[in-house]
């Protein structure tokens, strides 16, 4: 399942929150970190370079508290734009899922759908022709 947000109304669901910090990643490669290694506030927003077509944004808790393992935030409904349902899902459970998706109370508008990424049939040709050649 993929979950997309709606990037400034999730921001803001979280303003009044000193701890949350935000940002997109910044893609190194080992050799350069070992040459200028970052500083310890900036690790949550560093990833290795062979994963930056991924354009990540993330957003964190940071607390100096080493006691505190997890921290739960409400979250508004309205910050979400759309769920995608996994292909591999199979249709009929995808449309149950969908129909007890928008029976939760503010969920009627959110945008639904399952991936049919796996169903295309250019794509099945195309991977027909691949084992073909195996």
């Amino acid at each position: 399942m993929c979950i997309r947000f709606n990037k400034t109304k999730l921001l803001a669901n979280f303003r009044d929150h000193a701890e949350i910090k935000s940002g997109f990643l910044q893609y190194k490669l080992i050799k350069d970190l070992r040459s200028n290694p970052p500083d310890v506030d900036s690790l949550p927003f560093i990833k290795r370079k062979q994963y930056e077509d991924e354009g990540e944004f993330r957003i964190i808790y940071q607390n100096d508290s080493k006691a505190l393992s997890t921290k739960d935030f409400n979250i508004d409904l309205h910050c979400i734009e759309h769920i995608v349902l996994s292909p591999w899902l199979p249709k009929s459970t995808s449309k149950t899922t969908k129909q007890i998706i928008r029976n939760i109370e503010g969920c009627a508008s959110i945008r639904l759908s399952r991936t049919g990424v796996v169903e295309n049939s250019e794509w099945k040709n195309i991977v027909d022709k691949l084992n073909r050649h195996d």
